[in-house]
């Protein structure tokens, strides 16, 4: 009876740990360029799926299901990802250079040291997402939510990251010449020696937001609440920083 009631007990056990293995994909092969695209074609998702170092250009992932997916050194240049989910998504090093991302969703996906050259992703979500030198020189990331992204030494010259929240975001070292965060929300987030030079910061919410080393030579602080910054007397080049709101110039260090 004893023998019985253990063998009952240990199936669901089993099955539970077939069912898991299965979801998170890691007994599933690599796939091939071939493969990826018929998937595509008969509309099944691509969830937790190997597409380590494929070239996928040309092929239409807009709205395709890339939750889990390891995308490692993939080569997604210019493919449409648009209202794409990538949760939790690996594109360590991918490539994807003016990719459109615009409604996708990338929650906690590792993009560390991926190059994002001219991506056009407006209104896509990367909440805790991780950007460590990450590259998007001149992306359109107008109105994303990356609410606690890393982007530690992460490249962003040109970019437009307007009206974008980055609450408790950390920009460390990030390299922000002549970005556009024009009514971005980035409270408590962290732009300690971040490169500002020529940044434009206008009516940006700066409750909490950390300027300590960071180099504001020339960055346009017009109608941002300054006041409630910290360490901006720390920050590098403030004298030439552009105050023009009486506001903000009476608040200035």
């Amino acid at each position: 009876m004893r023998r019985i009631l253990r063998s009952s007990w240990l199936l669901p056990v089993a099955s539970l740990a077939v069912w898991a293995s299965v979801t998170s994909g890691q007994s599933l092969p690599r796939l091939t360029r071939g493969q990826v695209g018929e998937l595509l074609r008969q509309g099944k998702n691509l969830t937790g799926r190997d597409l380590t170092g494929l070239d996928l250009t040309a092929l239409n992932f807009r709205g395709a299901n890339l939750q889990e997916t390891n995308l490692t050194g993939a080569n997604l240049e210019g493919v449409a990802l648009d209202g794409a989910n990538l949760r939790r998504a690996i594109l360590v090093r991918a490539n994807l250079r003016r990719a459109g991302l615009t409604g996708a969703d990338l929650t906690e996906a590792d993009l560390t040291d991926a190059y994002l050259d001219q991506a056009i992703a407006v209104r896509s979500t990367w909440v805790r997402a991780t950007l460590v030198l990450t590259n998007l020189p001149g992306a359109n990331l107008a109105q994303v939510d990356m609410q606690e992204a890393r982007f530690e030494r992460t490249v962003f010259n040109g970019a437009d990251l307007t009206e974008g929240r980055f609450v408790r975001a950390n920009f460390l070292g990030a390299w922000m010449r002549n970005v556009k965060l024009d009514r971005a929300d980035l409270t408590s987030a962290s732009l300690a020696l971040a490169d500002l030079t020529g940044a434009s910061l206008r009516s940006a919410q700066l409750h909490g937001t950390n300027f300590s080393g960071a180099d504001i030579d020339g960055a346009v602080f017009t109608q941002a609440n300054v006041s409630e910054a910290l360490n901006l007397d720390a920050a590098r080049n403030a004298k030439t920083a552009i105050w023009e709101d009486q506001a903000a110039a009476d608040s200035k260090p």
